[in-house]
């Protein structure tokens, strides 16, 4: 009967001290808006984080007067005399395209001294790009008469002019497909004219105008 009494007891005290349905639940509760405070909170944080990565982001690609002038002073010394390499070349041509547009933005500003600025950065740059062009289009010409050479395809030119001399190009289907190839980069290097002979003295041969811009165009 004491055992009995005893183990009573101890159920009823385990009972009262045990938390209620009620009680579990609003524990749960309690944890999951502790939880929910937290991840609010890492959130809040990255999100932050974020949009002061974005505002410097457009501080650093935000165009002023200073960074132009840096741009120019780094633009003076460009030489392109020496490349050996079409990949050179290549890489030079997609060096000043980047170049030109680089203060391009400053068309959508409102700040006069920037567009002042902007304004003698195109003429800096145009007077670059009229001394560069050339050598690039010579660099082009030696390079393409090297490699040519074992194919039996002889390369010269002067100036905006470039021609291919072979047999091959006695035959028209040769020319389109020769010319197709290469008009691309020809037309990048502002050449104005490409001739195609069949054999050095060929006075019937056959010319493309490329229409290419001037050295100087600032686009």
């Amino acid at each position: 009967m004491k055992n009995l009494y005893f183990l009573v007891t101890v159920i009823f005290m385990f009972s009262a001290c045990a938390p209620s349905q009620e009680e579990k639940r609003v524990a749960i509760l309690k944890d999951e808006a502790k939880t929910q405070r937290i991840l609010d909170s890492l959130l809040k944080v990255e999100e932050e984080k974020l949009e002061a990565e974005r505002l410097a982001e457009i501080e650093r690609n935000r165009l002023t007067v200073e960074k132009i002038d840096i741009k120019m002073s780094e633009l003076q010394n460009v030489d392109f005399s020496n490349l050996n390499s079409v990949p050179s070349i290549v890489e030079a041509i997609e060096f000043l395209r980047l170049n030109c547009n680089f203060t391009l933005r400053a068309n959508l500003e409102d700040d006069i001294d920037l567009k002042k600025k902007a304004k003698e950065y195109e003429t800096f740059f145009k007077k670059m790009q009229k001394r560069e062009f050339p050598k690039l289009r010579s660099a082009y010409i030696a390079i393409s008469k090297k490699l040519l050479w074992e194919h039996n395809i002889d390369v010269s030119g002067t100036g905006s002019s470039i021609t291919f001399t072979a047999g091959i190009f006695a035959n028209n289907a040769n020319i389109k497909s020769f010319h197709e190839e290469l008009r691309s980069i020809l037309y990048d290097l502002r050449f104005q004219r490409v001739n195609y002979k069949w054999y050095k003295y060929d006075d019937e041969y056959t010319y493309y105008t490329l229409h290419a811009p001037k050295d100087d165009a600032f686009n």
